[in-house]
């Protein structure tokens, strides 16, 4: 009997999806090895990592390999020059994963360190590796990852004291999509015992955004990126010494970077803030600093990049030739940097302490360089070319405060007081703090404002100024 058109096309499409999925593991079994083996190439073009891949098994259904890495460090004594170590390296090649579960995808990897060879100094739990990176990426090419270091614990002793180390474990995941990758991770509790002292770090959490994929970041090359960094709680308590006690409270860490690939420049954005902290017996609050550094030149960092990989390889024992290998590079490359007209900024530093508050800025910029000064060192040539602005704003008890310390420095290092307790030493700077205030604020150097003082400075064009005062530069 004739058989219908119909059901010879949905016969061939079955026979077509059954040879698909058979033949499809090894070709992606394959792609997964070819990929291992050109990450492994990228890892050994940084210094000072070497790695080699061994043990390869690639089946049908998985793959396993054995990359082995060594880190290198040339300025310990010979016996501990290379630390080396084993990745265990395992796949599922897809369209059809058999993990814990049956799912559909087109690959999931894992690579581990059992870190067998830390056990003499760490405890950790004897069935878990020391270290596991999970990957899977699905039909569309998107992939979920996760990674975790186990919990353990160190035992020493200090000065014949002993002390303990506990670590809660680290635990991240993200997603990696096109140029796209996401990641957060968090670290419970870091804790330090001793016989009398005590410190804690709490509630460890990193989340991160990059728009790049993994060549850009083996590679150096520059990309967008936004990485947080939080710590809940910093605490150190020492029961023979409370006047040591400290406490940190909501700790941030922030960094972004811009790149602008038409301008070939890029931005880096890092900011820094603590809520509150009581460090022994200095308390404050809303402490922040925000630092930019703008136009940096990304053929400069390549150079530098590249310099740093070439110094690495080829060490230099002669101090001449490292003077000269600087030289050269500098004469080479730093044009590139200036050009690009870079900036380094600090745009808030602000806090408020027991004593009171203050606020600063301070802006710098080097503008229209078209070429190097003979002299590197010309004061003329760097003044001539450089803009830069500040605004600083103290209330009087927070002046007063730097002031004393200013006088303390100052007094000790006086022979005629070296029999002076720190007591003394802090009751004359005291005395001579308002004094000092007093003639700053006569010489133009501070303003007095309702709060306390203020300090506004400019220098452009070769020209410099205090709170609208001409300050002589060093130019001859």
């Amino acid at each position: 009997m004739q058989k219908s058109p119909v059901v010879i096309i949905w016969a061939g499409l079955a026979v077509a999806a059954v040879t698909g999925i058979a033949i499809a593991p090894k070709i992606i079994g394959l792609s997964v090895i070819d990929s291992l083996n050109a990450h492994v190439a990228q890892i050994n073009d940084i210094p000072p990592y070497k790695a080699m891949v061994k043990e390869v098994n690639s089946g049908w259904f998985n793959s396993s390999a054995v990359i082995t890495v060594s880190v290198s460090f040339p300025e310990m004594d010979a016996e501990q020059q290379t630390f080396t170590f084993d990745l265990n390296f395992d796949a599922q090649h897809g369209p059809v994963l058999m993990g814990e579960s049956l799912t559909f995808g087109r690959e999931a990897w894992s690579l581990s360190y059992q870190g067998e060879n830390l056990r003499s100094n760490l405890d950790f739990a004897a069935d878990q590796a020391f270290y596991v990176f999970n990957a899977k990426t699905d039909l569309l090419g998107s992939t979920a990852i996760s990674d975790h270091i186990v919990p353990f614990n160190i035992q020493t002793t200090e000065n014949d004291e002993p002390v303990s180390l506990s670590f809660s474990g680290y635990q991240g995941s993200g997603d990696v999509h096109g140029n796209n990758i996401t990641y957060i991770a968090n670290i419970d509790k870091v804790s330090i015992d001793s016989t009398n002292k005590q410190a804690n770090i709490d509630n460890i959490h990193v989340d991160s955004q990059l728009k790049a994929n993994m060549e850009q970041i083996f590679s150096g090359e520059m990309y967008d990126s936004l990485v947080k960094v939080t710590i809940a709680s910093m605490s150190f308590t020492d029961s023979e010494n409370p006047s040591l006690n400290s406490n940190i409270q909501n700790t941030l860490l922030s960094g972004e970077s811009v790149t602008d690939r038409n301008k070939k420049i890029f931005h880096i954005l890092s900011s820094y803030s603590v809520e509150r902290y009581d460090v022994m017996g200095s308390v404050g609050q809303d402490l922040r600093l925000n630092v930019d550094m703008k136009n940096l030149s990304s053929d400069f960092i390549k150079a530098y990049q590249a310099q740093i990989q070439n110094v690495v390889k080829n060490p230099q024992s002669d101090p001449n030739a490292v003077q000269q290998q600087l030289m050269d590079f500098l004469n080479n490359n730093l044009l590139d940097l200036l050009i690009a007209s870079p900036e380094f900024n600090i745009a808030q530093v602000s806090g408020n302490l027991e004593q009171g508050k203050f606020n600063g800025q301070l802006f710098t910029k080097l503008v229209n360089i078209t070429h190097l000064p003979d002299n590197l060192l010309d004061n003329a040539f760097w003044l001539s070319h450089l803009q830069a602005s500040t605004h600083i704003e103290l209330e009087q008890s927070v002046a007063e405060m730097i002031a004393v310390l200013v006088l303390e420095s100052q007094l000790k290092a006086n022979p005629e007081l070296a029999q002076a307790t720190p007591e003394q030493i802090n009751e004359i700077a005291m005395q001579q703090a308002p004094i000092m205030l007093q003639n700053l604020e006569q010489q133009g150097l501070l303003e007095a404002t309702a709060e306390g003082y203020q300090l506004v400075a400019e220098l452009k064009d070769s020209q410099a100024n205090i709170n609208g005062n001409p300050i002589p530069l060093p130019i001859p």
